[in-house]
């Protein structure tokens, strides 16, 4: 059972904290580049089905609808994928380019791939039991 002890004598204060078993320390701010929607390249399994649904009757798919395919996952699939988006940028605009689609194409490779947890989360799941006690 987690103990708490306060003392307190005007400017004068002791605290101890007990904390029984493992109590890892988790970032709660992360890197923005380690936080990627994984859901769409390992979906789940209702997410999986809704997308099958979506997809049985592909011939008889509107233009737009039949536009959606499956991700690249090579080396050369994701290169041919990023010069797809690059060659639908407009580029005779006033700035010459189109912003977002440059941050796509820079995106391409590092965004389009498997999820993994990074190494510092899989410490957390593998953390072996014990009892720890902090003194503050």
């Amino acid at each position: 059972m987690p103990t708490i002890a306060v003392h307190s004598a005007g400017f004068y204060s002791y605290f101890r904290i007990n904390l029984p078993g493992n109590f890892p320390i988790v970032d709660t701010h992360p890197d923005s580049t380690a936080t990627t929607d994984l859901r769409l390249l390992s979906p789940w399994e209702e997410l999986s089905r809704f997308a099958a649904s979506l997809t049985e009757n592909l011939e008889n798919l509107s233009a737009h609808e039949h536009g959606h395919g499956s991700l690249p996952s090579t080396y050369k699939e994701k290169t041919a994928f990023r010069s797809t988006v690059a060659a639908g940028a407009r580029t005779n605009t006033p700035e010459g380019g189109e912003e977002n689609f440059d941050e796509a194409v820079a995106a391409v490779l590092k965004t389009i791939s498997s999820p993994s947890l990074p190494s510092a989360v899989r410490e957390v799941f593998d953390y072996p039991p014990n009892e720890v006690h902090w003194n503050v």
